[in-house]
Parts: C-alpha cells; structure tokens; sequence
C-alpha cells in the first residue's frame, strides 16, 4: 500500500536496498484509492530507482506489477 506512505520515494528506495539484486517485489493498490495514472507515477518512480517494471496489469479491484531489483 504505497499510497498510503507519505514518501513513497523513500519508501521504494529502502525497499530497494533491503532486496538481493534480481529480487522482485510485488506491487498491490486498490483501485478506489489508486488512479492508473497515479500508479503509472509511482511505477516511474521505481524504475527511477533502479527497478525493472516487468508485467503489471489491472484485475477486478487492483492494480498491480512485479519489479526486479536491478543490480
């Protein structure tokens, strides 16, 4: 639940830290509290990081996408 940290930045970057390069990481928001335009923003933000976006999609009531630590 990224949106509900009040520096997402911050929050992915520790994440980032914190996993094994190739190491991936499971993104979830709702969709009642996530646009997909937000969403699309914080998906930028993690490949800003260093993260790969790899397939990412919306099914009934969420959005969601695996990232990968890049090394």
């Amino acid at each position: 639940m990224v949106h509900e940290v009040p520096d997402e930045r911050r929050l992915l970057d520790q994440i980032r830290v914190a996993l094994r390069p190739g190491s991936p990481l499971i993104l979830i928001e709702p969709k009642g509290h996530v646009s997909a335009g937000k969403f699309e923003e914080t998906l930028a933000v993690a490949k800003d990081l260093g993260f790969t976006i790899g397939e990412h999609d919306a099914i009934k009531r969420e959005r969601r996408a695996v990232l990968e630590r890049s090394a």
